[in-house]
C-alpha cells in the first residue's frame, strides 16, 4: 500500500468509466503444432484509468508541489480516491503522464 496520501483539500480526480483498460493477466504463445501455450503473467492485474483534474489556481499550485516534492515527479505511488463501478475507494496510483500547465 502506498504511504503517500492524496491531499484531502484537493478535489478527487475525474475518471471516465469508459476509459478503464485492464492489463492482460496471461501471455499467449502460438506454437507450430498443437494448441497455444498460455501462461500466467501476474497474479496482480493492474488497471489504467484516464483521469482529469478540475483545479482552480491555488489548488493547481498545491497539486503541482505535491507531485514534484512528495511524489518525486511521479516516481512514487500515492493512495488516491477514485470512483469505480462499485463507488469511491482509495487506490494505489502511479501518475504516469502528468503534463504541468
Amino acid at each position: 500500500m502506498a504511504s503517500i496520501i492524496y491531499p484531502a483539500n484537493l478535489p478527487a480526480p475525474l475518471v471516465s468509466q469508459n476509459q478503464i483498460a485492464n492489463q492482460q493477466a496471461t501471455r499467449i504463445q502460438n506454437v507450430q503444432g498443437g494448441p497455444p501455450l498460455v501462461e500466467l503473467a501476474s497474479s496482480d492485474v493492474t488497471s489504467t484509468h484516464q483521469c482529469a483534474f478540475n483545479f482552480d489556481e491555488v489548488q493547481y499550485q498545491v497539486f503541482d508541489q505535491w507531485f514534484r516534492l512528495k511524489l518525486s515527479n511521479g516516481s512514487r505511488t500515492a493512495s488516491m480516491p477514485l470512483k469505480t463501478a462499485i463507488g469511491f475507494g482509495n487506490h494505489d496510483c502511479i501518475l504516469a503522464s502528468y503534463t504541468p500547465q
